[in-house]
């Protein structure tokens, strides 16, 4: 998914290793006076609850919006992980 964040600078940095541990790939990051933009890919599964982390993290000051970006392959390890699971 192609997700774009708009919150305060001092949010920034939180929001960023949040991103990064949800798999995704940072694209860009537009500083502004008062407030980023940060645009990164994310996989979809990664970002169930990521409304509540984000109004959590920014203290409800940020908003995100989120659209299809592409598909690609799922990493062997998360391979693996999914088919031990479906087999229980």
């Amino acid at each position: 998914m192609c997700v774009e964040v708009e919150a305060p600078n001092e949010e920034q940095g939180d929001l960023l290793g949040d991103l990064t541990r949800r798999r995704g790939n940072i694209l860009t990051v537009e500083p502004g006076q008062s407030s980023v933009i940060l645009k990164a890919e994310v996989p979809l599964s990664e970002l169930w609850g990521y409304a509540n982390a984000i109004r959590s993290l920014s203290r409800g000051r940020a908003s995100y919006s989120m659209s299809p970006s592409h598909f690609e392959r799922v990493p062997d390890k998360l391979t693996a992980k999914i088919v031990s699971e479906a087999r229980k």
